[in-house]
C-alpha cells in the first residue's frame, strides 16, 4: 500500500500491523541444545553419587552451606538429587541434626552413631579458621568466630569455643 498524506502534507508510515496476515512463525525463537542420551545422564549422576560420598566421607553431615562452600561441581544445586537418591538406598539419612544450618541434612549412619555412642562432653581439639571442618565462614550465630583465614585458628574445650587466635 502506497504512503497516505496526513493533512499537513506530510507522509505518514503505512500501518501494516492491520492488512498483514497473521506471521504463523512469530515470536521469539532460538535452537535448543539436544538432549543427552540416557546413559549420559546415568553416568552424570552416577558422578554426583561419588562426590556427594566423597564430602560425606570427609565431614560426616553434608548440608547446603558445607557444599556450597566447595563450590564447582560439588555445590548443592550439583548434589542434591543424589543425596536425595543416595537417601532412599538407605545409603544416607536425611534430618536436622545441628541447630543454625539451613535445609536438609544428609548424614552417613556411622556418623550418627559415633553422635550418639559418644559422651556428652566432647573432647577438647584445635582447627584452623581454613580447615574444612571449621565453621568459620558459614554465616552461623556465633559473632566470635574469625574469618576463614590461613592464620586464623579456633581452640574448642568440652565443645565450647574457648579461644580465637587471629594472624
Amino acid at each position: 500500500p502506497a504512503a497516505r498524506r496526513s493533512a499537513q502534507g506530510r507522509r505518514r508510515a503505512p500501518r501494516y500491523g492491520r492488512m498483514a496476515p497473521a506471521d504463523p512463525w512469530g515470536g521469539t525463537w532460538f535452537l535448543t541444545p539436544p538432549a543427552a542420551a540416557p546413559e549420559e545422564a546415568l553416568l552424570a549422576l552416577e558422578d554426583a553419587k561419588e562426590r556427594a560420598r566423597m564430602l560425606l566421607e570427609r565431614y560426616g553431615v553434608l548440608c547446603r552451606e558445607l557444599a556450597n562452600r566447595e563450590g564447582g561441581s560439588l555445590r548443592w544445586a550439583a548434589l542434591f538429587r543424589a543425596l536425595r537418591l543416595l537417601e532412599l538406598a538407605g545409603e544416607v539419612v536425611a534430618g536436622h541434626f545441628f541447630e543454625g544450618l539451613s535445609g536438609p541434612q544428609f548424614a552417613l549412619p556411622a556418623a550418627l552413631g559415633a553422635l550418639s555412642d559418644r559422651d556428652s562432653t566432647p573432647a577438647d581439639f584445635w582447627c584452623a579458621a581454613a580447615d574444612p571442618a571449621s565453621p568459620c565462614g558459614l554465616a552461623l550465630d556465633w559473632p566470635e568466630l574469625p574469618q576463614r583465614r590461613p592464620r586464623n585458628y579456633l581452640a574448642f574445650r568440652q565443645g565450647v569455643l574457648t579461644l580465637v587466635i587471629e594472624n
